[in-house]
């Protein structure tokens, strides 16, 4: 459930918030896994008494429309109870506990439960400038962080969170009504994804990655007969 307000504040300017509360249950490998995770190597062991994950999140927006350009930003704040995730097992000795799968011994893990919270921001702008309605500028910036309350072997972060991205479009929209082509666009695109050096690195699970870029190109059309 969710409940929000949205405030137009001039003909050009809108301010939102939203407070929403939702649950995910656990799923049948949370709760019944008894075997090898063949991807990535672990033994796992499901746990039958995970409570659903329950979250309140918090977040409020800004959009600003013009003849020429649209603008929005909008922040996030999810805290999460009961988030489920796996941890490694220890034998009675404290060192790492393993099972024998066909000769091999592979680290054992099982599921279990911890307080964690989201926290992110987007940022979107779009220039289309007139008289130029074929023309467009399209940018995008997302970024993320998630962290259990408590570390984890020294790790406070979050499995399986993306790094900071840009993505930015130019594209060029034509022949709307085309006898033939119709809607044509081309467009030339850049994807930037920053350097990830919040990486859940409890029982060496995830490491820092480097940033890395992409420049993608594409055109498009309807055909009419």
């Amino acid at each position: 459930g969710s409940l929000g307000l949205s405030w137009l504040v001039s003909k050009q300017v809108t301010l939102k918030a939203n407070v929403a509360r939702g649950f995910r249950s656990p799923n049948m490998p949370e709760l019944a896994s008894n075997g090898t995770h063949e991807g990535t190597n672990r033994y796992e062991y499901g746990e039958q008494d995970l409570k659903p994950e329950t979250s309140l999140q918090f977040d409020a927006g800004f959009e600003f429309n013009s003849e020429h350009i649209s603008l929005t930003a909008n922040v996030f704040r999810n805290n999460i109870d009961d988030f489920i995730f796996y941890k490694k097992l220890r034998n009675a000795a404290g060192g790492d506990s393993t099972v024998e799968v066909d000769g091999e011994f592979i680290p054992a893990f099982k599921f279990d439960q911890r307080k964690a919270n989201l926290t992110g921001l987007e940022i979107t702008m779009d220039l289309h400038p007139h008289p130029l309605d074929w023309l467009h500028f399209e940018n995008s910036f997302s970024w993320v962080r998630g962290k259990f309350s408590d570390r984890i072997e020294g790790s406070s972060d979050l499995p399986l969170i993306p790094a900071p991205r840009v993505l930015s479009e130019l594209r060029g929209d034509f022949l709307e009504k085309g006898k033939r082509i119709r809607n044509l666009s081309v467009k030339l695109e850049l994807d930037h994804n920053f350097n990830q050096n919040n990486a859940f690195t409890a029982y060496d699970t995830e490491t820092s990655t480097p940033s890395y870029t992409l420049f993608n190109a594409g055109v498009s059309a309807d055909f009419v007969r």
